[in-house]
């Protein structure tokens, strides 16, 4: 039975060598990392989320009484058929006696 060298196989020393010109050089211009604080994270956020909890609440709002408003006219409709015989026969009656 061979024995399996695990120093060949796991080791910190690569076979090949790095070569020593590097390829690619990084622009100058980047911005650098920044490391960011968790409280002000927090707090921006937070106020993100009041902005756009905000928002959608006037937008709630706007459906609400875009609906109302129709509803109300779909309403005001019906009643004007159901009485349409009644307010005709009214009209009629005020210009016969006048």
């Amino acid at each position: 039975m061979t024995s399996i060298n695990l120093d060949a196989h796991y080791t910190d020393n690569p076979k090949t060598q790095r070569s020593k010109k590097t390829i690619l050089n990084a622009p100058k211009n980047l911005p650098m990392p920044k490391s960011y604080n968790v409280n002000d994270v927090d707090v921006k956020l937070n106020a993100i989320n009041c902005d756009i909890y905000e928002s959608s609440k006037k937008v709630k709002k706007k459906k609400i009484y875009k609906f109302l408003k129709t509803l109300l006219a779909i309403s005001g409709a019906i009643v004007l058929v159901w009485q349409s015989k009644n307010i005709i026969n009214s009209i009629k009656k005020f210009f016969k006696k006048s």
